[in-house]
């Protein structure tokens, strides 16, 4: 399990990062001759979100490289009184990137990776050669979505029962019931009821995660109120001005059944885009994380942004893979695998206990 060590506002931390080839699902490094994509990852859930993008040989011609952000799977590193917004999370990311010593890369982005990498090619636009950003938020959270949020978050808080401060501090009861609704509430609102082997594993992995990482103390609670609250909560609009400075082809992709963000977002994201070469709106099938429920339709979108731009800068072509050719093992196949089932029953998520 490879990790990096980055400097960030509250301390060092130690990043999870992932990197797949062509030959290799767990590389210890990139192809230096290859095209390079670096992935970031939505809220709630973590890298594991794109199985289904590393698994495919079309995509797998490519370095594949994604990291898990602070508060999230198996980075250390605590959040603590720090700031975080998505600022805070472009400067880990730029962080790993050197540290990794990657490249000129492209970007894909889905949900809370979208404003993260619009930080990053508006701060780094020499380093980023293309975008792709799927189910784009708000500049901002409006204030249903905030007390949407902070309700959830408060659930979440009631859900445990201490006792003492401090040393002293016991956890006395947790509500199970309580925090398997909140978590189905969540997969729901992601994935739009689509109950498949993949999604009920990402589900249970999260679930498993949010039990170490979100539970078990005063101190959890709050790193979880951090990476899933406060993060949306804090942001601030790019400002118009630092979003001319993205020159880098850009994709940005609505999925129809997104409950949450509604496809004018990603028009007037494009407006925005002033500088950039922004290619027209798609608005295709998929929940929220379309990534997860549509790679069908979304992974030849990917494919075609990123090839697309390599011709465009370094007249470079790829040949396409047979349409027969296998699916490929991931960094994340064996973690899901435990928490996977066949059954239709969304609320049936495995290893749940408290």
């Amino acid at each position: 399990m490879p990790f990096v060590t980055v400097n960030t506002n509250s301390g060092p931390a130690d990043f999870r990062y992932d990197i797949a080839t062509p030959i290799s699902h767990s590389a210890d490094k990139i192809d230096p001759s290859l095209p390079t994509i670096f992935f970031i990852h939505a809220a709630y859930a973590s890298t594991d979100v794109f199985e289904l993008q590393f698994a495919d040989p079309q995509l797998r011609q490519f370095n594949l490289v994604t990291f898990e952000m602070r508060g999230y799977g198996e980075t250390r590193g605590e959040i603590g009184d720090a700031v975080y917004t998505p600022k805070e999370s472009m400067d880990d990311i730029w962080g790993v990137i050197e540290a990794l010593a990657l490249p000129p890369l492209h970007i894909f982005g889905v949900s809370i990776g979208t404003p993260i990498a619009l930080e990053l090619a508006s701060r780094h636009p020499d380093h980023i050669l293309s975008m792709t950003l799927c189910s784009p938020l708000t500049p901002t959270e409006d204030e249903a979505v905030k007390a949407g949020r902070d309700e959830v978050f408060d659930l979440w808080v009631t859900a445990h029962k201490f006792e003492g401060e401090g040393p002293t501090e016991v956890l006395l009861d947790v509500d199970g019931d309580c925090l398997h609704d909140i978590i189905i509430g969540v997969t729901q609102l992601l994935f739009n009821n689509q109950t498949t082997k993949l999604t009920t594993g990402i589900a249970g992995l999260a679930v498993s995660r949010a039990k170490r990482r979100w539970s078990g103390s005063r101190a959890n609670l709050r790193e979880g109120y951090k990476a899933t609250v406060s993060w949306y909560l804090d942001r601030q609009p790019i400002p118009d001005e630092q979003l001319l400075k993205i020159k880098c082809p850009v994709t940005i992709v609505h999925f129809q059944q997104d409950i949450a963000y509604p496809v004018e977002l990603a028009h007037d994201l494009a407006a925005k885009l002033l500088s950039a070469d922004v290619s027209p709106v798609l608005d295709i099938e998929g929940a929220h994380m379309g990534n997860v429920t549509n790679p069908d339709l979304l992974n030849p979108i990917l494919r075609k942004t990123v090839t697309d731009a390599e011709f465009k800068i370094n007249k470079r072509t790829f040949p396409d893979v047979p349409a027969d050719a296998p699916s490929m093992h991931t960094p994340f196949t064996d973690l899901l695998e435990p928490f996977s089932n066949d059954s239709d029953d969304s609320d049936e998520l495995v290893g749940f206990d408290y």
